[in-house]
C-alpha cells in the first residue's frame, strides 16, 4: 500500500459491502444521492482490491465476519502504515449478537470501528459515513 494524496478522487470513496447486491447498491445510491462517491465489493477480496486502489472509510456487514471470512479484511487492516487507520463502519445484525464478537473486537483493536445496528436510517448511515471520511482526511 502506498500513500495517496488526498486530492485523488479514489481518497474519498467509501468502499461498500452489504449482505446482498440489492442492499449494496440502495447503500451505494443512498450515499451518492448525499454526494459521496460509494464504489460495491461483493467480497471480502473485493473490499482488499477496492481498498489497494484508495478509499476514505469502508462499510461493511457484519456477516463478513461470519466463519472466519473475514480474515483478508483484518490482514488488510493489519498492514497499513503506522500513520494509517482506516474508518470502518460495521452494520450489525441488530439485536444483541454475540456470533461474530471476537472478530469484531479483533477489527477493533486495528481500524478506527463505529457499529450501527441494522435497520439504520439513512440520514443516520450518511451521518456516520461522512464523519467517518471527516477522520480519515484528518490523517492525510
Amino acid at each position: 500500500m502506498e500513500e495517496r494524496e488526498s486530492t485523488d478522487a479514489s481518497a474519498e470513496r467509501v468502499v461498500v459491502h452489504a449482505p446482498s447486491d440489492h442492499e449494496g447498491a440502495a447503500i451505494c445510491g443512498l450515499l451518492a444521492g448525499a454526494g459521496v462517491a460509494a464504489t460495491w465489493a461483493g467480497t471480502v477480496e473485493e473490499i482488499c482490491d477496492r481498498l489497494d486502489e484508495g478509499a476514505a472509510a469502508a462499510l461493511v456487514a457484519e456477516e463478513v465476519f461470519a466463519a472466519g471470512r473475514g480474515g483478508p479484511l483484518l490482514a488488510w487492516l493489519a498492514r497499513q502504515p503506522p500513520w494509517s487507520d482506516l474508518p470502518v463502519v460495521v452494520l450489525a445484525a441488530g439485536a444483541a449478537n454475540t456470533t461474530h464478537g471476537a472478530a469484531l473486537d479483533l477489527l477493533a483493536k486495528r481500524a478506527h470501528v463505529a457499529l450501527l445496528d441494522r435497520p439504520v436510517r439513512g440520514v443516520t448511515l450518511v451521518a456516520a459515513v461522512s464523519a467517518a471520511r471527516r477522520v480519515r482526511r484528518h490523517q492525510h
